[in-house]
C-alpha cells in the first residue's frame, strides 16, 4: 500500500529536527513507521510545571514501546510552547524523538485548532499517513497504561467502559442488567470534599422521588475518596449504584466526561439535578 507522505509534512513541515540539530524529512520518517503507522504529537514547554512531570514518564514508554513490533509503528513529534529557541533546544535534548522546527509557530497554532488543544501538555496520536485524530487524550493512556497493552488509546464508549460489576449497597451486581436503557448519572464526589458532603443529601431527596415517580433512571457514584474506609463511610449514605473503590473504571470515565478535577457543577437534565462534570481546567494554556 502506498503511503501518503505529505498529510504529516503539511501539519509539522517538511522537516523534523533531533537533540544532535539533526534534520529528517517528514517523509523518511513516515516511511519508517510504515502503513498504519501513528504519530503522537507532544504539545510541551520547559516552562510547564505538569510538562516536566509527564516527560520523564513519556520517554520511559516510549523507549520500551519502541522495541516492541506495535511501538515500531509508532514516533512522536515534540511540539513546542517554549518561549525562546535555547529552552526549545534545552528541553529537545532531553527526549530521544524528534521536534517540529521552533520557528514553525503557524502550524503549531493550526494543529492546536484542528486537535482541539488548549493547554499543556497534552499528547495527541494521529494517523501518519492521513492526518486522522485518534485521540486527544495520549497522556492519560500512556498514564494509566504504560506497557502500551491499549495503545493507541481509541477513545471507549460508554458501554464499553461500564463492562463488569457494580456495588448496590453490598452487593454486587452486574452492569447491563442494572443500567440498561436507563437515563444514567455519574455522581464525581468524595467523602473529603466539603461542598460534595453538603449536596449529597439533596441528591439522595431528588432521587428517591424520582424513584417514587417510576422513572427510568439509576445515578452511578464515581469515587475520588481516599481510602476505603472513607469510601465506604460515605456510600453508606447513598441509595444508588457505585463503582468499587479504586476501580479502574474510574479514571476512564474521568477521561469520558472530561472531569480532569473534582468540582461542584450542577446541570440539569429532563427536570432533575446531575452532577456532570467540572466546567475549569487547572491545565496551562499553550
Amino acid at each position: 500500500m502506498a503511503l501518503n507522505m505529505s498529510v504529516l509534512a503539511d501539519l509539522v513541515g517538511e522537516t523534523v529536527i533531533d537533540k544532535d540539530a539533526q534534520t529528517t524529512p517528514v517523509a523518511d520518517l513516515v516511511q519508517e513507521i510504515g502503513p498504519d503507522g501513528i504519530v503522537g504529537l507532544y504539545f510541551s514547554a520547559h516552562w510547564c510545571p505538569p510538562c516536566r512531570t509527564f516527560t520523564p514518564e513519556l520517554i520511559e514508554f516510549y523507549t520500551k514501546f519502541r522495541e516492541t513490533d506495535p511501538g515500531r509503528k509508532m514516533d512522536i513529534i515534540f511540539i513546542s510552547s517554549d518561549k525562546d529557541e535555547a529552552s526549545f533546544k534545552a528541553y529537545l535534548s532531553e527526549m530521544p524523538w524528534k521536534a517540529m522546527l521552533y520557528e514553525e509557530k503557524d502550524r503549531k497554532l493550526k494543529m492546536s485548532k484542528k486537535y482541539g488543544v488548549h493547554g499543556i501538555p497534552t499528547l495527541v496520536f494521529i494517523e501518519a499517513d492521513t492526518g486522522k485524530l485518534i485521540t486527544t487524550r495520549g497522556r492519560e493512556g500512556v498514564g494509566r497504561d504504560p506497557t502500551g497493552k491499549e495503545f493507541p488509546y481509541h477513545p471507549k464508549s460508554l458501554v464499553e467502559i461500564l463492562q463488569g460489576e457494580l456495588l448496590k449497597g453490598d452487593a454486587s451486581v452486574q452492569c447491563d442488567e442494572m443500567l440498561s436503557g436507563k437515563i444514567k448519572a455519574f455522581f464525581f464526589s468524595a467523602h473529603w470534599c466539603p461542598p460534595c458532603e453538603i449536596f449529597t443529601p439533596d441528591l439522595v431527596k431528588t432521587y428517591e422521588k424520582i424513584k417514587a415517580d417510576g422513572k427510568n433512571f439509576e445515578i452511578v457514584y464515581v469515587s475520588s475518596d481516599t481510602s476505603e474506609e472513607s469510601f465506604q463511610k460515605y456510600y453508606k449514605t447513598m441509595p444508588w449504584l457505585s463503582l468499587p473503590f479504586k476501580d479502574p473504571r474510574i479514571d476512564e470515565l474521568s477521561i469520558h466526561f472530561e472531569v480532569e478535577v473534582l468540582a461542584f457543577d450542577l446541570s440539569v437534565f429532563h427536570g432533575f439535578p446531575l452532577l456532570l462534570k467540572k466546567s475549569h481546567s487547572t491545565t496551562p494554556p499553550i
